[in-house]
């Protein structure tokens, strides 16, 4: 039930499924390791505690490695760059998920904590993509995203049908895709870096919330339709006088409840 290394151990690599399906409840992960393949605990249905020191040499968690596990908590040890497809989906009691001080992760990957039962994550500030990462993540209330983030692109469906109330999108995200925050329905407030570089926000992107306001960014060029479509509780729209903006959408605010909204008159 317990897989132990020796301290001095120079494991390097494990395999393919190498404990899929397996009883164990616990192991502890030797520093040495710098790559263990996709399904390694995949639905290791008694895995409770997996224990990664900080200098751990590992890079990638890769896809399903810890997917239909029971485990509560996770380190993400500093020289991780990236969290692949479905590494944590369905982990149904996964809880809490903290990252090194001296974080490396660069990417969190579609799917990843689907359906995981997080409340709670703090965004390294090295990353720089999400994509589709927290879909259906039913139980995750609070997002924390630093003033200092590399966050470029949030992808589609990133945090759609999260239980979010709020978001702070930094100052280097340029792109918000489609879907990106699609039924987040106790979504209220959101707000954007000052010197936002945003330019392009998709299509339902955030469809069906509970903003009360928006203020669009300068530098957005391209809104598409439905962005903020079902946004029952909006009352009030702004968008700067600077706005890179030349055009509305179809339906970019339908069933809305907007009562003020300024437009420049360079829009049309």
């Amino acid at each position: 039930k317990t897989v132990l290394f020796d301290d001095d151990s120079k494991l390097q690599f494990i395999g393919t499924y190498a404990f899929n399906e397996s009883s164990i409840e616990r192991v502890k992960i030797p520093s040495t390791v710098h790559t263990i393949e996709s399904f390694a605990f995949y639905e290791c249905m008694n895995l409770i505690n997996v224990d990664f020191k900080d200098d751990s040499e590992l890079e990638i968690i890769n896809k399903f490695l810890f997917a239909c596990s029971p485990i509560k908590t996770m380190f993400i040890p500093s020289k991780v760059r990236s969290i692949e497809s479905y590494a944590f989906s369905s982990c149904d009691n996964l809880e809490n998920i903290t990252f090194s001080k001296n974080s490396r992760l660069q990417k969190i990957c579609d799917s990843s904590f689907f359906k995981a039962k997080l409340e709670r994550i703090s965004i390294p500030s090295s990353v720089t993509k999400i994509d589709y990462a927290f879909y259906e993540a039913e139980h995750l209330k609070t997002v924390e995203i630093s003033k200092d983030s590399k966050l470029q692109i949030i992808g589609k469906y990133s945090f759609c049908c999260s239980k979010i109330d709020s978001i702070f999108i930094p100052a280097h995200v340029r792109i918000i895709k489609s879907n990106a925050f699609e039924h987040c329905e106790n979504l209220k407030k959101v707000v954007f870096a000052d010197n936002s570089e945003l330019k392009y926000i998709g299509s339902h992107a955030f469809d069906n919330t509970a903003i009360e306001t928006i203020t669009i960014p300068s530098n957005v060029s391209k809104i598409k339709h439905n962005s903020f479509s079902h946004c029952k509780n909006l009352i009030t729209v702004d968008f700067s006088q600077s706005t890179k903006l030349t055009t509305i959408p179809e339906e970019l605010f339908d069933s809305s409840s907007i009562e003020f909204i300024n437009i420049p008159p360079h829009i049309t």
